[in-house]
């Protein structure tokens, strides 16, 4: 059996008592980073052994996981923080159980996506969520043209050290009055949303008041 568990996003303590109960007696978690993993390991006494599960190794560590199921054996498996599979590695070893009939399910938990769409007060009884973010300013550009003409809420992952860039590059694109907001440090001690027409928020980032 395959556990997909979904871990904090910030707060240690919105884990799931199922959840920790589930970690404590399968026979071994895979982690995106077992470091980070380590700190939610050990914050809820949980002592199992631990093995990375990344993009870079996948595919080889996707066939070692069937093994274990096919042999008997139960396993977990964490993002960094959230929900596996979501802009994270884990989607071809849920093809592959699929496939090969191999019991999987999902322990629910936090979602930065669901989080940022409700913390923002835009409209949220549609939207869409498109990942991270390219780095390069052409790309984004495409990507402002193409949310010049939707009529629904899009959520965005983007790095901290780029925002200020990117909302510049929105600004130049989009309409003035275009909602937006910004979802940081959630559900932490310094959780942050800034919200307001485009124009407003880039106000904010040049007087660097964001």
């Amino acid at each position: 059996m395959l556990y997909i568990i979904c871990t904090p996003i910030g707060n240690l303590n919105d884990f799931s008592l199922r959840s920790i109960n589930t970690l404590k007696e399968v026979d071994i978690i895979f982690a995106e980073d077992t470091r980070i993993a380590s700190k939610l390991l050990q914050y809820f006494d949980i002592q199992n052994k631990t093995k990375p599960f990344h993009e870079h190794n996948e595919d080889k560590v996707s066939d070692e996981i069937i093994k274990l199921i096919k042999s008997g054996g139960t396993v977990a498996l964490l993002s960094d923080a959230g929900a596996p599979l979501i802009s994270d590695p884990g989607h071809p070893l849920i093809q592959r159980c699929i496939k090969e009939d191999i019991c999987f399910t999902v322990l629910p938990g936090p979602s930065a996506v669901i989080n940022a769409v409700i913390l923002s007060g835009l409209p949220s009884d549609k939207f869409l969520f498109n990942g991270f973010l390219p780095k390069q300013t052409e790309a984004k550009r495409k990507i402002a043209l193409k949310l010049k003409n939707s009529d629904i809420t899009n959520i965005y992952f983007e790095s901290a050290k780029r925002i200020s860039k990117t909302i510049s590059i929105f600004s130049e694109v989009l309409r003035p009055n275009t909602q937006l907001a910004i979802c940081r440090e959630m559900t932490k001690e310094f959780e942050s949303v800034y919200r307001g027409t485009i124009d407003e928020v880039f106000t904010l980032f040049k007087n660097n008041e964001i």
